[in-house]
C-alpha cells in the first residue's frame, strides 16, 4: 500500500514511474506488478539496499519490516455493537459445548 499512496500523493513518484500526473494505479494492477517480481529479485534488492544503507551508516538490517498489500475480506468492523454480539455468540457457543462435555 506503501507505492499506492506514493503514487496517490507524490508527482514526483508518479514522474519517476513515468506516470501521468492525473493517473493513479487500481490495487490490483499494483498487486499484479508486485506478484511478478520474483523471490531472488526481492532477495537482490534486499541485499543491496541493505549494503548502501550500511555504506551510508544509517541502517544496520538487524530487524526488517514489510508491510503487505491490504486486500478486501468480509470481516466486519468492529463497534461496540458488534464486539458485544461477537463476545456473547462466542460465549453462548462454549456454554453449549460445556454442557455438551458436561452430560
Amino acid at each position: 500500500m506503501i507505492w499506492f499512496f506514493c503514487m496517490m500523493d507524490y508527482v514526483s513518484c508518479r514522474t519517476f514511474a513515468r506516470l501521468p500526473v492525473e493517473w493513479t494505479p487500481k490495487n490490483p494492477t499494483l498487486q499484479s506488478c508486485i506478484s511478478a517480481i520474483s523471490s531472488v529479485s526481492w532477495e537482490q534488492f534486499n541485499q543491496r539496499f541493505l549494503q548502501s544503507t550500511d555504506k551510508a551508516k544509517k541502517e544496520r538490517g538487524a530487524m526488517l519490516r514489510i508491510d503487505s498489500t491490504v486486500v478486501e475480506t468480509p470481516i466486519h468492523e468492529p463497534s461496540d455493537n458488534t464486539l458485544l454480539w461477537d463476545s456473547a455468540r462466542t460465549l453462548i457457543r462454549l456454554l453449549k459445548r460445556t454442557e455438551e462435555l458436561a452430560d
